[in-house]
């Protein structure tokens, strides 16, 4: 975390590469804890670091502190069951890479290999993994092993340099280019591993993967969290002498999702589905114990994704952002009298966040600057200073606001609430903003006919010739795609690919239903269309 500035890329929970757009100074004598997991992952994280968790107790996601988790009763009850969960990753969808040694030939290796020779040791009736080999390299010679009939050594001459150049001779791992390729170059990877040392319980589908060096099954266990998989690792003695161990790493995938083997012997026995329930425990890891530990330097940092998650620690784990869009209702909040902000968001769990994302600000003043606080404090959807100012949040609704002498009211994502509560909602605070309230709105666009968009256009049509604010009392100000640090050509290019010229337009280039883009149908054919006309299209079919 101590090298990230704005402009880099992390992994965010979708899985998706996600840029940051801003990024704490380095945060010193901060309380720390260390945050310990069902699947024995530990990340250190700070009092007032943000994770979005279950709550086991009401099965509903809440966004909640380090501090907020540690003032519950019991993170654990008597029955060993955990109070808060965080679920899994999706899988981290990274682009294909260049990769000198195919992920499955590497993985068998890894698994049934000689480290310091091309030597692959092979059972006799899993010939199908030599098999798979011998698409990618010819085998020079054949042998067994003395007194051994069941399994064959076999002699990969042209294979002992390409181990060498991807740096796994002599010393078995993972290199990083093969960590960080496509899901299906690493599920073959994964599936090359698993034919050779792993196992499947044809009652449970619980899968083991077996090894014997430590480096190894670290890398293995990352490789097996970032196809979203929850694994765990345990540690065991062979005849009782320290330096003889094996690791093995637990973890339970189906077919529905990734076939993890290719050997159809142990393929056949893999679950097809989980049940429901089953699948649940999958997808989530437990916050067991969170311990009090020595300050060490923390930061946080903005992502640029709708969740607000990015991705610590090497099992991939979703961890929450800051955001910096509330820091001028905290700044108005704090320095001017008598003021009611409410902040209207289009879902209730966003405007909860809210709420978080501006303690998290004032937890970070020093403290001289922080005003005092109300006897009632902080809650899920408020909070009261000692100047008598207060900061709502509500979901957007019909009846939102009503009854409230707002000073100043903003609207998060208005154009992605329903066209019939934007109207609801902006006819009742109509009277409130006459009287004197002001107003901020910022939203991505999203069609071209609701009270948004209507607002955006008054803006836009200057009330003189030289003046600034639109007809309708707003200022209009549009920030470009290519304004933040890091977008270029080439992320553009890239985005395109993931979300399609469409939605770029929208998501990017905030264009509106009549905006002129060039498509190409399955024919090779050109020809230009509004945005509105192809969406009614996409729609007919």
């Amino acid at each position: 975390m101590g090298d990230i500035k704005a402009g880099d890329e992390v992994l965010g929970a979708d899985g998706k590469p996600t840029r940051v757009t801003f990024a704490t100074d380095i945060m010193y004598d901060r309380p720390c804890y260390e945050v310990s997991f069902s699947t024995g992952e530990t990340i250190i994280a700070d009092e007032e670091h943000l994770w979005e968790v279950t709550d086991e107790y009401t099965k509903k996601t809440k966004v909640l502190t380090t501090g907020d988790m540690l003032k519950v009763p019991m993170l654990v009850n008597n029955k060993n069951q955990a109070r808060f969960s965080i679920k899994t990753t999706k899988p981290l969808d990274l682009p294909d890479q260049q990769l000198v040694i195919d992920p499955y030939v590497l993985g068998v290796w890894l698994g049934d290999g000689s480290t310091n020779s091309p030597v692959i040791t092979n059972h006799v009736d899993d010939i199908f993994i030599i098999d798979e080999v011998k698409r990618y390299y010819t085998s020079s010679s054949q042998y067994s092993n003395h007194n051994n009939n069941t399994t064959q050594n076999y002699y990969f001459k042209q294979l002992r340099s390409d181990l060498k150049t991807v740096g796994v001779f002599g010393k078995k791992n993972i290199p990083i280019n093969y960590l960080r390729a496509s899901v299906n170059q690493r599920l073959a990877l994964l599936q090359g591993l698993m034919d050779t040392d792993g196992y499947v319980n044809e009652q449970t589908g619980g899968c083991e993967l077996t090894l014997t060096c430590k480096q190894l099954t670290d890398d293995a266990a990352q490789l097996i969290n970032s196809l979203g998989f929850k694994c765990s690792t345990t540690c065991r003695k062979i005849n009782g002498k320290t330096p003889h161990v094996r690791w093995t790493i637990w973890f339970t995938p189906y077919r529905s999702q990734f076939a993890v083997f290719r050997l159809p012997r142990k393929l056949d026995k893999m679950k097809q589905l989980p049940s429901p329930t089953r699948l649940r425990s999958t997808q989530k890891r437990s916050i067991q114990s969170i311990t009090p530990i020595d300050s060490v330097p923390v930061r946080c940092i903005t992502v640029d994704n709708e969740d607000h998650l990015y991705l610590v620690g090497p099992s991939f784990i979703p961890t929450h952002n800051t955001a910096t869009s509330m820091a001028y209702l905290l700044w108005y909040a704090m320095f001017n009298f008598e003021k009611t902000i409410l902040i209207a968001s289009n879902k209730n769990d966003n405007a909860m966040e809210c709420i978080y994302r501006i303690r998290f600000m004032y937890e970070r003043l020093p403290h001289w600057l922080k005003p005092g606080l109300t006897d009632d404090g902080w809650n899920k959807h408020s909070v009261g200073f000692d100047n008598a100012s207060r900061i709502l949040s509500v979901a957007t609704s019909e009846n939102s606001g009503r009854g409230f002498a707002i000073s100043l009211l903003y609207c998060d994502e208005f154009a992605f609430v329903r066209d019939t509560v934007q109207q609801e909602f902006w006819t009742s605070m109509a009277p409130t903003l006459a009287t004197g309230g002001s107003c901020i709105i910022t939203s991505t666009p999203n069609g071209d006919a609701n009270i948004f968009a209507q607002l955006w256009r008054g803006a836009n049509i200057p009330q003189t010739a030289d003046s600034e604010v639109g007809s309708n009392g707003f200022l209009p100000i549009e920030v470009k795609w290519d304004e933040p640090p890091g977008r270029d050509a080439k992320f553009r290019e890239e985005e395109i690919a993931k979300i399609g010229e469409l939605r770029w337009k929208q998501e990017y280039e905030c264009c509106r239903a009549n905006t002129l883009i060039e498509i190409q149908d399955e024919t090779n054919n050109i020809f230009h269309i509004t945005i509105g006309e192809l969406h009614h299209l996409l729609l007919s079919f």
